[in-house]
């Protein structure tokens, strides 16, 4: 388990859950996969121009979170963070939020109130054939939401090279590995920002933690999908003709 503000939170993988809750048989857990490549193929024109056409500062660092705008996704969070680490961090940031949603006009309102008109971005939808762009274009990935089964967009982000900084739930626990691929807290906006902030501020730290990601979510491809299903069946059927 990880210690954190003293508060002791249980992580443990799938396969562990299922184990305590009383699931004895053997078990084959087999994520959705990801198209890796589409995700982690670099188009360097492409993000130059999407850039441009933001307006991101070079001198700025570019968070981004992808998620409909929905209440569950808990995007008010992102948002009170980001009013809070104006006054912390020592450079530039800019949240862009790709996705849509019935909390649009809430949630717009509340970047009003908050100033943040000027660092925070609702992006809107964006085209499938696109998205990866996005994601390149950016530097971290930041996650609030609490009610993931998997959390596709974590790896979808990693795979093209993300550190992610995300709200614990059962969705980012078997995605993200502590202080490797990025950071997972409590729903506490100070953890929250510390975690983000070590990350913003050590560029050295945020490179090695990109680099893992990328190998994390390599795991999650979709030919390593195919090639862990082809096992399964192939032992499955070993196993019957051993029985018979």
């Amino acid at each position: 388990c990880n210690k954190c503000d003293g508060v002791v939170v249980p992580t443990v993988s799938t396969e562990e859950y299922l184990r305590l809750i009383g699931v004895k048989v053997p078990l084959f857990v087999q994520p959705t996969g990801i198209d890796y490549q589409r995700f982690n193929r670099r188009d360097p024109g492409r993000v130059a121009a999407l850039r441009q056409r933001w307006q991101v500062d070079k001198e700025q660092l570019s968070l981004i979170s992808v998620s409909r705008l929905g209440k569950e996704k808990n995007i008010t969070f992102l948002l009170e963070a980001m009013a809070r680490l104006r006054g912390q961090c020592p450079r530039g940031v800019r949240l862009f939020i790709v996705g849509e949603g019935n909390q649009r006009q809430q949630l717009e309102a509340q970047i009003n109130d908050l100033q943040l008109s000027d660092c925070v971005t609702l992006v809107g939808p964006v085209a499938p054939e696109d998205i990866a762009y996005y994601y390149q274009m950016a530097d971290i990935f930041v996650f609030a939401s609490k009610s993931e089964t998997q959390g596709m967009v974590l790896l979808e982000a990693m795979a093209a090279g993300l550190p992610v900084v995300a709200v614990r739930s059962t969705g980012t626990d078997d995605v993200i590995k502590q202080g490797n691929t990025g950071f997972k807290t409590l729903e506490r906006i100070d953890e929250w920002n510390r975690a983000l902030l070590e990350l913003i501020c050590d560029d050295g730290k945020r490179h090695e933690f990109s680099l893992n990601a990328e190998q994390f979510a390599a795991g999650y491809d979709t030919e390593a999908f195919a090639t862990h299903i082809d096992g399964f069946y192939s032992e499955l059927l070993s196993l019957r003709d051993h029985q018979l």
